[in-house]
């Protein structure tokens, strides 16, 4: 089976499995919004079903919104 992180998240929240704050957004603005909102540094993770996403450059950090 083929997940998504936030389909997962869904998932494990539902049983009352404790996972990170976050949103799912679609773009660099919904992105800025985000940051600020969760006020803390921010994983960008692309959305994809495939490994290797990471080395690949799909999870990239920001330490504010304005570099989310």
């Amino acid at each position: 089976m083929k997940l998504f992180d936030y389909e997962a998240k869904a998932i494990l929240q539902k049983y009352g499995i404790g996972i990170p704050k976050g949103k799912v957004v679609q773009t660099p603005e919904a992105a800025v919004a985000a940051a600020k909102e969760l006020n803390t540094r921010v994983f960008i993770k692309s959305q994809i079903t495939v490994s290797g996403r990471g080395k690949a450059g799909g999870i990239i950090s920001a330490a504010n919104p304005t570099e989310a």
